[in-house]
């Protein structure tokens, strides 16, 4: 959980979120107050227009909100949906004659029910479908994540504790059973045309108990196979590939990292890899904040941006 922009842990947020609510239910007893003022439809109406305001108010919280804003936005929506909901039941009661109280109080629940549930699973499923075409606007498709289907979209591809094409085909117990060059050969078949070089940032934690550092090691074989591919369509080590490898050491506050190149004869990238010692399966970088970054790391974001400046769509490097 995130409030006021800063990171909490999950008793945390349900200690802190509680109270921001204590608001709307104090300003409850005010709507059945105001039938005594006005006609209940009014209060009622003036209920909903009260909680959309509320919910309007959502609209502009972030990550670095402040608390008063949340309890603002849900005490309208408490005092709104009180007004309506509770007079909106008395009407309901009080349009029966007695002996049929049972049915109207069936009547009403149920309708708040259904209108609840549908309004879930339909304002819901809108919001979702927006928020994920928003958040993979311009970013590589799930199906995609290894730059196989998408290399005639993006010069570079990156993977930040991520694996190789076809990797659900790999046993944890038996990986050798699946080599790289073989889901290699897979993800050559699925690029058709669209096959080229294309240079590869890896960058792993050594310790990452969720995506253990072999599944980086064998993306980057597998990578480099793909490029074999790519040159002539065979698996023959024609691109004569030249590996250097530099120890960067940790020091005081700073993990140490190895940091491997792969490249042709003439310069030309195909893999770069990072792997980060006593990292596990966070983000690296000194500027990070949260649950899932490591400040000792190196500096994952300026790394990832020199890569793609150094590798622009278009270059030498990239093919075109």
């Amino acid at each position: 959980m995130v409030l006021d922009g800063d990171v909490r842990q999950p008793t945390q947020g349900s200690t802190s979120l509680p109270p921001l609510g204590e608001p709307g239910r104090l300003t409850l007893p005010f709507g059945p107050a105001g039938v005594v003022y006005l006609l209940p439809a009014y209060v009622i109406t003036a209920g909903l227009l009260i909680a959309a305001i509320g919910f309007g108010l959502t609209n502009f919280l972030s990550p670095t909100s402040s608390p008063a804003l949340i309890a603002a936005s849900l005490a309208l929506v408490s005092l709104g949906a009180g007004m309506g909901l509770a007079l909106s039941n008395d009407i309901i009661m009080s349009s029966v004659k007695p002996e049929r109280a049972g049915q109207a109080a069936a009547t009403s629940e149920t309708a708040y029910e259904i209108g609840t549930t549908l309004g879930t699973a339909v304002l819901g499923g809108i919001l979702v479908a927006w928020y994920t075409r928003v958040v993979t606007a311009g970013t590589v498709p799930r199906q995609d994540a290894s730059g196989i289907r998408s290399r005639d979209v993006f010069a570079t591809a990156t993977s930040v504790a991520g694996g190789e094409y076809g990797l659900n085909q790999v046993d944890a117990d038996d990986p050798g059973a699946t080599p790289p060059d073989y889901t290699a050969s897979q993800a050559w078949s699925q690029m058709g045309e669209r096959a080229r070089q294309m240079p590869l940032l890896v960058m792993q934690g050594e310790e990452d108990g969720l995506v253990p550092p072999i599944v980086a090691t064998r993306l980057v074989e597998h990578w480099t196979a793909i490029s074999d591919l790519v040159g002539d369509g065979l698996l023959n080590e024609s691109l004569d590939l030249v590996a250097e490898t530099t120890t960067v050491p940790a020091e005081l506050g700073r993990h140490a990292y190895t940091h491997t190149t792969i490249t042709t004869p003439d310069g030309t990238s195909v893999v770069e890899s990072y792997l980060v010692h006593d990292m596990g399966h966070v983000w690296p970088g000194p500027a990070g904040d949260g649950l899932f970054t490591d400040r000792a790391g190196p500096d994952a974001s300026a790394i990832v941006w020199d890569f793609a400046r150094r590798h622009p769509k278009g270059s030498p490097e990239t093919g075109r």
